[in-house]
Parts: structure tokens; C-alpha cells; sequence
């Protein structure tokens, strides 16, 4: 019987794929892994749109979440979560879990946050330093709409962060052009 690989998506791995995954791993230190990480940075730039540095966790999407808030604030700031599913609820725990406070712009779950809404959050707020926002809510499938949504934060102060690990390469992410501060 044929091997597959059966995590999200029910994909079969292909031969060329497992071929390559059985090859000698090319430690840190060597010259050609600084190749191959250079490469990756430059690829990964253009599927963010980016000219900015790419930064390569070594962690779940969870632990990029983690790392985002915690470089980005002190204990006791506050930000704006968008809460319209699992993942808008896991930046709520994330920032919680941080020391800050969290505001929701609660979502109802399968729709899209209208950017006026969180505009209003950010008229009502000055003390708000982030907005965290998902690209796509994986836990309903909804997109929202990010162009808008970096547009109404771009006349705030605050930063944009997004979780785009279900979305990225599939829904559009002009992460430079819409002026996202993290991805």
C-alpha cells in the first residue's frame, strides 16, 4: 500500500518530496545553510509582499502569536483584538496571558469584522497600541478584509498584527502596500 500523508488537506506527499526529505540535514553552522536561509528570507518576502526582515520561528503558529506580543508591548498596554473565531479568541488568551488589556471587537462567528467597527474602537481608545486580527479565521472560514482594516489603523497610532497562517498564499496580503506592521 502506498504511504500518504494525512494532516490538514489529506495531501499526498510525493516521491521527489520524501526523496528530499531523506537526505543528510544541513546543520546551522554550515555555509550552505546560510544559503539556504537566505533563500527561504527572499522567498518568503515575496509571498508576504515585503521588503521588510523576515524573522523564521521555530514554533507552532501559536508560538509566532506569543513572540509578536510579547516583543511588541509591555504589561498594561492595550489593544484591540478581533474576536470572530478560534483564533481571535487565542490573540485575546495570548494578550491576556501577557499582562495586557484586552478590548474585542467581537464578531459574530462565520462573519467578516466590518473596519468601521474597529475605527469606532480606535476614535473611543487612544490608549490602544495594537490591533491583532486574523486574515483568515480558520475556525469559520470568514476572510476579512485586511486592505480596509490597515487602512482605518494606518490613521491611529497603533500597530497592525496579523495571523495569516491559514491565509497566506491563498487570500491577497500586500503586507508593505497596506502598510501591516506584523505578519
Amino acid at each position: 500500500m502506498k504511504k500518504r500523508l494525512y494532516t490538514p488537506g489529506s495531501t499526498p506527499l510525493p516521491q521527489e518530496v520524501m526523496a528530499a526529505l531523506a537526505q543528510p540535514m544541513i546543520h546551522h553552522r554550515w555555509p550552505d545553510y546560510a544559503d539556504l536561509d537566505a533563500e527561504v528570507r527572499q522567498g518568503l518576502g515575496h509571498i508576504m509582499q515585503t521588503d521588510n526582515e523576515i524573522l523564521i520561528m521555530t514554533s507552532s503558529g501559536t508560538g509566532a502569536m506569543e513572540a509578536s506580543v510579547a516583543n511588541l508591548h509591555s504589561p498594561g498596554e492595550t489593544v484591540l483584538v478581533i474576536r470572530g473565531g478560534n483564533f481571535g479568541d487565542r490573540w485575546a488568551k495570548i494578550c491576556q496571558a501577557f499582562g495586557l488589556e484586552v478590548i474585542s471587537a467581537d464578531v459574530e462567528w462565520g462573519k467578516a469584522v466590518d473596519p468601521m467597527q474597529v475605527a469606532d474602537h480606535l476614535k473611543k481608545n487612544d490608549r490602544i497600541t495594537a490591533v491583532y486580527a486574523t486574515l483568515c479565521e480558520t475556525s469559520t472560514g470568514v476572510t476579512h478584509d485586511l486592505k480596509s482594516l490597515a487602512e482605518v489603523v494606518a490613521n491611529h497610532p497603533a500597530l497592525l498584527v496579523v495571523d495569516a497562517v491559514s491565509g497566506l498564499c491563498v487570500e491577497r496580503l500586500q503586507t508593505d502596500d497596506w502598510g501591516v506592521d506584523v505578519v
